[in-house]
């Protein structure tokens, strides 16, 4: 699923590989640097200006880098536009911890079919489903009285590790990506919790 940057390039026009160079702020290193060797292959010229200042971006992503192997949620997000775009891992666990393990799997199904894995996307769903249904049972299972929404984030968070650790890296690896906005799917899910919250007052 790793983007072949040597081959994209060869099929850029000269003023497309230019691009990279003068906005080399908005590629990974990779892409930055497969665009010079391409101008460099067909005897185009990459002043020394501009090479200092490649360098210079690169040694900053080099840093960015460090800082984002810190916090792993953030990993292998990239600003790069040639890079495919999946809702994050972090907004996956977000929505699992706050809404339900359902609600992160459905944005990982989406990445899913977006890269072409169908069975992935099938295997996701399901135990997004069934793991929400068993999160169910289990919070009905104890008494009122010793029932907490801590407990219930803190079963949505060994749901949310497993779609991230188990079926992300099973089916979409080390992928570098872009991070797709999720306002819509966010709204989509206040709206349904609200309307559940409505029905149980109703209810009462």
């Amino acid at each position: 699923m790793n983007i072949d940057y040597t081959t994209l390039m060869q099929q850029k026009t000269e003023n497309e590989l230019r691009v990279y160079i003068e906005q080399c702020e908005k590629y990974t290193p990779e892409a930055i640097m497969a665009a010079v060797a391409e101008l460099k292959q067909r005897n185009a010229t990459v002043s020394k200006e501009e090479m200092d200042t490649i360098n210079a971006v690169l040694q900053h992503k080099a840093e960015e880098k460090q800082v984002l192997a810190q916090a792993p949620i953030t990993r292998n997000v990239v600003d790069d536009t040639d890079a495919h775009e999946y809702y994050s891992v972090r907004a996956i666990y977000g929505f699992s911890i706050f809404f339900t393990v359902l609600a992160g799997a459905l944005l990982l199904r989406s990445n899913l079919k977006r890269a072409g894995k169908g069975k992935g996307a099938v295997i996701t769903l399901v135990y997004g489903i069934v793991y929400t249904l068993i999160v169910i049972i289990v919070m009905n299972l104890i008494p009122d009285n010793k029932r907490s929404s801590s407990l219930t984030y803190l079963l949505n968070a060994a749901g949310a590790i497993v779609l991230d650790k188990v079926l992300w890296k099973k089916y979409l690896g080390d992928i570098k990506y872009r991070a797709r906005p999720f306002w819509i799917p966010l709204i989509i899910w206040i709206i349904i919790c609200a309307i559940l919250i409505g029905i149980v007052l109703v209810g009462q």
